[in-house]
């Protein structure tokens, strides 16, 4: 038949279309023999359904039939063309059929006898765990959960989307299970938009009437895929705390971390998105200094939003010890009175510790020494591990200093390891003032 493409394979490229036997939906023709060749985006599936069936019914479908099968070996290295069905009669299964590749074939056959109106197929990219929920809090992406907290009057889009577009494909959006229809959008303050392959859901300022079970269902010829999350308004209560720089002029801006906490009943004092709940924000503080320092250059990248100081709790100005390296360790701008904390230079293992100093007759804080009571290295502790349970035995004492006096000999010695060696000393001390089991029996 001219139809068929003259015995060559009708090539469908699109990710989802519709298939018809020549004649459709009138009686398809004597001796058809047609192929059509599928081909799709990878990595997806096929996915068939039969939407209309009447060929010819025989026993195995001898006479008349529609077949769907695989790629063939040539074309994806390991696949074997399997046969997936072959059909005929009248009736339509119920069943989706799917390919095991991004390629697949449909074929028909008749014989010279009776026929019907043939078939028609539709057939798609298999979409099952390859749509997403994104959301959108006043202009910036953020994570996806089952559950968000969103403070009041922040903007919220939710975006349902997939990675391939379908045609006749429609997307709904429903709230706590009820259809979000244009009436109830408006009553909502809301509007959906879609684009070829997303709906969009847009709150531009949420309240407490927001709050929900939020669901879109994408159906498709084929497919219905759905993506539920539920969305919980609340207000917050800010603090401000100063991270940098550590000295500030009056009336310049710093760096502030601006942490919200989500807490129900209370007005909010700000309208910027939450990262982490933890935020950068600027403000202009009234503050006093001697210093000439000013703001560092690489502060600028690090301010995305402005808060006015009035509208948040700010605490007393908190000066800082700098960033530094010493002893071969990175220490991080630690708070006037705070502790800071590191690794222990290799071999040692545990802690090194340094306080940030804030004297009276400075007005800067400083770094007090570095602090490795924490650290300690192998050998000393194989030393207090043979110094447990000490007993006045004959070698053991003697064995246990030798190893302390060597090890001690070395240049590089830590807290940690300065304590074992007291400790260690002392309990030879004791042990040694004990009388000996063989004087006992004497």
């Amino acid at each position: 038949s001219a139809l068929c493409n003259s015995g060559r394979d009708i090539l469908y490229y699109n990710n989802s279309g519709i298939i018809t036997s020549p004649n459709y939906p009138q009686n398809y023709s004597s001796r058809e023999d047609c192929r059509w060749r599928i081909s799709i985006t990878t990595p997806y599936r096929i996915l068939f359904k039969i939407l209309d069936l009447d060929i010819e019914l025989s026993n195995q479908c001898r006479f008349d039939w529609v077949e769907i099968f695989n790629a063939f070996d040539n074309e994806i290295p390991g696949s074997q063309g399997q046969l997936i069905a072959r059909l005929c009669g009248k009736s339509i299964p119920k069943a989706i059929y799917s390919s095991f590749y991004h390629i697949a074939y449909v074929a028909f056959k008749t014989d010279i006898n009776i026929t019907g109106r043939g078939f028609k197929i539709a057939y798609e990219a298999d979409l099952t765990n390859a749509t997403q929920m994104r959301v959108n809090i006043n202009n910036k992406l953020t994570s996806t959960s089952s559950q968000l907290f969103v403070l009041a009057n922040f903007a919220v889009g939710l975006t349902f989307g997939a990675p391939l577009s379908m045609t006749n494909s429609t997307w709904r959006w429903y709230l706590n299970g009820i259809l979000l229809s244009p009436i109830l959008l408006t009553q909502l303050s809301s509007n959906v938009t879609h684009s070829s392959n997303a709906s969009t859901l847009s709150i531009p300022t949420v309240t407490a009437n927001h709050d929900g079970n939020y669901t879109c269902v994408l159906k498709t010829n084929i497919q219905t895929l759905s993506h539920s999350i539920i969305i919980t308004v609340q207000d917050q209560q800010v603090q401000i705390k100063l991270i940098q720089p550590s000295v500030i002029l009056a009336g310049h801006n710093v760096t502030l971390d601006c942490i919200t906490t989500l807490i129900p009943n209370l007005s909010p004092s700000i309208t910027t998105y939450p990262i982490s709940n933890t935020f950068r924000c600027t403000a202009s503080l009234p503050t006093q200094s001697t210093s000439s320092s000013s703001l560092p250059s690489s502060l600028s990248p690090l301010i995305t939003t402005s808060v006015p100081v009035e509208n948040a709790t700010t605490p007393a100005t908190v000066y800082y010890c700098p960033a530094e390296i010493t002893s071969n360790r990175s220490w991080p701008a630690t708070p006037a009175g705070e502790t800071a904390s590191t690794t222990c230079p290799l071999p040692a293992k545990g802690n090194a510790t340094r306080l940030c100093l804030q004297r009276a007759d400075r007005a800067l804080p400083i770094w007090d020494d570095v602090n490795t009571i924490g650290c300690v290295t192998p050998t000393f502790v194989s030393i207090q591990e043979m110094a447990q349970n000490l007993t006045p035995v004959k070698g053991q004492i003697e064995k246990i200093s030798n190893l302390l006096l060597q090890a001690t000999n070395q240049t590089n010695l830590f807290g940690g390891d300065l304590l074992i060696s007291e400790t260690t000393l002392t309990d030879i001390n004791e042990v040694l003032q004990l009388p000996i089991e063989s004087d006992l029996i004497q």
